[in-house]
C-alpha cells in the first residue's frame, strides 16, 4: 500500500475483510518534515480481495484517532475497534476503543473514546499496580480526533481522566476478552529511566472484560519480575487454544544484574514468551538467526501452523517468515 509511513502492528478488521495498518509516527508537511506532503499518524484499512500485484489506495481513518499508533484489531462480536498508542519513553500512552457508525465501513466515522478507571481519574498504571486486582472501567471521549499536536489526543483523554500506561504495544481479543502489552510497565525496573522520570520496568500483559457498552473491567494479568521471565513484550496473539504468546523486543540496556543473558548474544535476546491464563510465563523459543526482534505471530485458520517474522536488518537475508508446527494440544499453547 503505498501512502502510508511507518506502519506498525496494526490487526484484523471486522468479519476479516482486512487488515487494518497503523502508522507509528505523526508528521506533516511542514519545516521539521521536509518532503512530506500529506499528514501521518493514522489507522488505514488494507481490504481483502486487493487484485494481486495491485497497490491498496490509502485512505487514513481520520476518526479512529492521529497519534503514534502500535495495533488496532476490531472485537468480531460488536465490530467495536480496540487501539493501543506507543508514544515512547517519556510520554504517556492511552489505551483507546473505537466505536463506529457502520462497522462494515469505518471510513463513515465514530466515536474515538479512551479508557479511564471509574474513580479514579488519571490513575497512572505504569507500577504500583496489583496483579489479578479488576479495575472498573470508565471511557472519556475524545472530541479532536484529529489534531495538529503528535500528543494531543492524549493530552485531551488524559485531562478528562483517562488513564495513562507505558508505551503500549500489541492488542488482540480472545474469549471475550482483549489483550494488551505494555512494553516497559511494571515495578521491577530495568534501569533505564524516562524523560519525566518514570523508571521503566520489565512489562505488562493487560487483560479489558467489556461489559455492556459502558463498562467492564481492566486486569493487571500478569507483570513481569525479572528480565529473565520477560523482557519488553510487544506483539501479542491469542492462539487458538487459550493460551497468549508474547514477542519480546529487548529494549532495556541495564537490567541491573537480571539473569539476562543468551548463549548468542549475550544481554541482547529476543524471544517468543507463552503465558497461560493463569499467569504463568514460559520461553517457547529464542532468535538465534540476529539481534533483532521477533514480530508479527499469528496462528493459521486451522490453528496448526505458527507463524512468526524474524525482524531484519540492513542486510540480505537477515529477516524472513518462519512457520511452526507441532503437537500443540499437548501444551499451554
Amino acid at each position: 500500500m503505498r501512502g502510508s509511513v511507518v506502519n506498525c502492528a496494526g490487526g484484523s478488521a471486522y468479519r476479516q475483510s482486512g487488515w487494518l495498518t497503523s502508522e507509528e509516527i505523526v508528521q506533516g508537511p511542514g519545516a521539521s518534515a521536509p518532503g512530506i506532503t500529506q499528514r501521518h499518524g493514522y489507522n488505514f484499512l488494507v481490504p481483502v480481495g486487493t487484485e494481486r500485484g495491485a497497490a491498496a489506495t490509502p485512505r487514513p481513518l481520520t476518526a479512529m484517532g492521529r497519534f503514534a499508533h502500535e495495533a488496532a484489531v476490531a472485537d468480531q462480536a460488536t465490530g467495536i475497534v480496540y487501539e493501543t498508542e506507543d508514544a515512547g519513553s517519556g510520554r504517556g500512552s492511552g489505551f483507546y476503543r473505537f466505536l463506529p457508525v457502520d462497522r462494515d465501513d469505518l471510513s463513515q466515522g465514530g466515536v474515538l473514546q479512551m479508557l479511564a478507571v471509574a474513580g479514579r481519574p488519571q490513575a497512572d498504571l505504569r507500577e504500583g499496580q496489583r496483579q489479578g486486582q479488576p479495575l472498573p472501567v470508565a471511557w472519556v471521549t475524545i472530541t479532536q480526533p484529529d489534531p495538529e499536536g503528535s500528543n494531543d489526543v492524549f493530552l485531551e483523554g488524559f485531562g478528562k481522566g483517562g488513564a495513562k500506561f507505558n508505551r503500549l504495544e500489541g492488542v488482540w481479543p480472545g474469549g471475550g476478552s482483549i489483550f494488551f502489552a505494555s512494553t516497559s510497565g511494571g515495578d521491577v525496573k530495568n534501569g533505564d529511566r524516562n524523560s519525566d522520570g518514570f523508571q521503566e520496568g520489565y512489562g505488562q500483559i493487560w487483560e479489558y472484560r467489556p461489559q455492556g457498552n459502558d463498562g467492564g473491567v481492566l486486569v493487571l494479568l500478569f507483570e513481569s519480575p525479572d528480565g529473565d521471565v520477560l523482557d519488553s513484550p510487544d506483539n501479542i496473539v491469542v492462539t487458538p487454544r487459550g493460551g497468549l504468546l508474547l514477542c519480546e523486543d529487548d529494549a532495556s540496556s541495564a537490567n541491573l544484574g537480571q539473569d539476562d543473558e543468551s548463549r548468542f548474544f549475550g544481554e541482547d535476546k529476543n524471544r517468543l514468551i507463552g503465558l497461560t491464563l493463569d499467569g504463568v510465563a514460559f520461553p517457547f523459543a529464542e532468535n538465534i538467526v540476529n539481534e533483532s526482534e521477533l514480530a508479527g505471530a499469528c496462528w493459521s485458520a486451522d490453528g496448526q501452523f505458527l507463524f512468526v517474522n524474524v525482524y531484519g536488518e540492513d542486510v540480505a537475508g537477515s529477516g524472513g517468515t518462519l512457520a511452526i508446527t507441532g503437537p500443540w494440544e499437548r501444551g499451554a499453547l
